[in-house]
């Protein structure tokens, strides 16, 4: 609905700017489109290339106007909800000829805009269909049901990518037994239905997956209230009570085979419940997030316990979380961070080992394929010297690293000191037990706090430095071409900007956290973080976020790249909520999100310089005017206390 009052703000606002021109240019009171050499100087004017473009904005407008009066008053008088108006679609759909169809979804019959889904493609999409009487367009269905066709196209063409969309919804009732059923669901529940093309629009990874995944469809279809954390942890343990039920070999433990399918399908309902209900508006991304960071933890628990209890072992190992999974901040086909800690006292010799191949089993049991889904791509790089050091480390050895006592205390008796980069004490920040034995994931998390907080924070110009390379080296950005992670001005300069201020600041307990937002609320309350970049890095991180979401749940992998002039661009767009016309009035929606992204990654990129107390940057392909807006505010650093900045690099 407001979109649609957008679109009439934005229809009434154009024809009137329309009107003035044209009397303006003509010198009388005219509502006809003049020819020639003034339609092209009118069309100009307004920002159209041509006259031409000019006549069809006007008739694609005047179009869509008609298209809502006429719903309106159908829907007033009780009709059939547009079934008239569609009615030259669905006379081209009945007659089985893709070029009929096409070009009757090309003229927008009926005030329907496919956008950029408007293709012989779609047009063979929707005859699919209506192949089968009880397909959703079937002959059979509309008679049964008269206005499931016409609230489907609308769907369909309100839908991020509508192409993909009918694509997949056809492949999905091909595969059902018996498709009636779901037409019937569909057309007694629209929201159902919007549910079900929103998500084969926004997301081929998820869409696919369900259309090779029948029995996730109706748990997931008719799902009525949103996952939360704690629902996930129970979802998966009944999957693993299930699973030991059915079988109980291997002394009580049931069967691995079994077990890791319980992994997997928990995993595969609950991505796909997440999904679906972050597409629909019903989770904001930071829910969205925090579902599935309980969902890996889960995942990680039971498959902790599981290793312990085939190697004969009782607790004494935990696993750390870091990075996102650290944060409660994975997405869509994120890597887990994670590393192993155990402790043995007075038997370390003897259950070393033991630790080791619990730890390589658990990584087995969470990574492994199989047929039931995929698992997770674990990343244990961040664990103690990098991925040169050991993949388990006792409580002793992770203390002594960082040169301490496993009670905390600074290791006197060591002549050693502490090995620990910069960069490993900056990711202890995010280091959260998340599985395992929890009494000593409590104890190496206070250690990693020691390391992080209770040290000077790095030297805010080297921290820059390996910050530039990161952004140089893995990012690759190009002139078209931006990393939405790792880019300038991306998510790695917030987390990087909230990190160091924790760590100058992290005496004070109150900035301790592992959740960049809340890191971001805690600075700022405690008066370390001045308010306006609090705003800028707070609001930056949520749209960056929330794009690379929407960018992640097509494939379900950790992609991060946004370029401009690519294909999926506009469908991207879309999935943000920015659409051609009226909340674009100077470009397309593509246009507009990259002028967003842009702008929010430049006021980003300042707010990260002067939080770490960085007048400039570096000017990058030699734009030498490029330079921190906050250098030009006052002498202050962005921080609160007296610290001055640094030259500038």
């Amino acid at each position: 609905e407001f979109r649609r009052v957008l679109f009439r703000s934005a229809a009434y606002l154009m024809l009137r700017r329309l009107e003035h021109r044209v009397q303006f240019a003509t010198g009388i009171q005219t509502h006809q489109l003049p020819r020639g050499e003034m339609l092209e100087t009118i069309a100009r004017s307004l920002g159209h290339s041509s006259g031409l473009e000019l006549e069809r904005e006007v008739e694609r407008t005047r179009r869509r106007v008609a298209a809502r009066m006429a719903s309106l008053t159908k829907d007033a008088g009780g009709s059939n909800r547009g079934g008239e108006r569609l009615e030259p679609l669905l006379t081209a759909i009945e007659s089985g000829e893709e070029v009929i169809v096409l070009t009757a979804i090309t003229e927008g019959v009926g005030g329907l805009d496919f956008a950029t889904g408007a293709s012989a493609d779609l047009a063979r999409h929707l005859l699919a269909l209506a192949r089968r009487p009880d397909f959703p367009l079937g002959a059979s269905t509309r008679d049964k049901h008269p206005v499931l066709a016409v609230t489907l196209l609308e769907a369909l063409s309100d839908a991020a990518d509508p192409e993909q969309a009918a694509r997949l919804l056809a492949s999905f009732f091909s595969r059902l037994p018996t498709p009636s059923v779901y037409a019937r669901a569909m057309a007694e529940d629209t929201h159902v239905l919007r549910r079900l093309v929103g998500l084969f629009g926004a997301s081929a990874f998820l869409g696919e997956a369900l259309v090779f995944r029948p029995e996730l469809v109706d748990s997931v279809l008719f799902m009525k209230v949103p996952p939360t954390a704690e629902s996930t942890r129970s979802d998966v343990e009944i999957e693993i009570a299930e699973a030991a039920s059915a079988d109980s070999e291997r002394d009580g433990l049931g069967d691995p085979e079994a077990f890791v399918g319980a992994l997997r399908h928990a995993k595969a309902r609950v991505t796909m419940e997440v999904g679906l209900a972050e597409l629909a508006g019903e989770l904001k991304t930071r829910d969205a997030m925090l579902v599935l960071s309980a969902l890996a933890d889960a995942t990680l628990e039971h498959a902790t316990r599981r290793a312990l209890a085939e190697r004969g072992l009782e607790g004494g190992l935990a696993v750390l979380a870091m990075g996102k999974l650290g944060g409660r901040e994975i997405g869509y086909g994120s890597d887990l961070d994670i590393f192993f800690v155990y402790d043995a006292p007075g038997r370390e010799d003897e259950l070393a080992e033991k630790y080791v191949r619990a730890a390589q089993r658990v990584l087995s049991l969470v990574s492994t394929p199989h047929g039931a889904g995929p698992g997770y791509e674990l990343d244990t790089r961040l664990r103690p010297s990098g991925s040169h050091g050991l993949l388990v480390v006792s409580l002793d050895s992770f203390a002594r690293y960082h040169g301490l006592t496993r009670e905390g205390t600074p290791d006197e008796a060591s002549e050693e000191r502490p090995q620990a980069a910069d960069w490993e004490r900056q990711a202890l920040v995010k280091a959260r037990a998340c599985a395992g034995d929890v009494e000593l994931g409590r104890k190496v998390v206070a250690l990693a706090a020691h390391v992080a907080y209770e040290r000077d924070a790095p030297d805010a110009a080297a921290m820059n430095h390996l910050r530039m390379r990161m952004e140089r080296e893995l990012g690759k950005e190009g002139p078209r071409r931006y990393d939405i992670k790792l880019g300038r001005g991306g998510i790695v300069d917030v987390e990087f900007a909230v990190q160091w201020l924790q760590m100058k600041y992290g005496t004070d307990p109150r900035v301790r956290t592992t959740d960049t937002v809340t890191g971001i609320g805690a600075l700022e309350a405690c008066g370390y973080l001045d308010a306006s970049l609090a705003a800028v890095l707070r609001e930056g991180y949520a749209m960056l976020r929330r794009l690379e979401q929407a960018l992640r749940v097509v494939h379900g992998t950790s992609a991060s790249f946004i370029e401009e002039g690519a294909p999926g661009l506009a469908a991207l767009a879309r999935r943000m909520g920015v659409r051609d016309g009226a909340n674009t009035p100077s470009g397309t929606a593509a246009e507009a999100l990259l002028e967003r992204y842009r702008a929010v990654t430049r006021d980003v990129r300042a707010a990260y310089l002067a939080a770490l107390g960085l007048r400039t940057e570096i000017p990058r392909d030699g734009d030498s005017s490029r330079v921190s807006a906050w250098s030009l505010a006052s002498d202050s650093s962005g921080v609160s206390d007296s610290s001055r900045a640094r030259e500038p690099l």
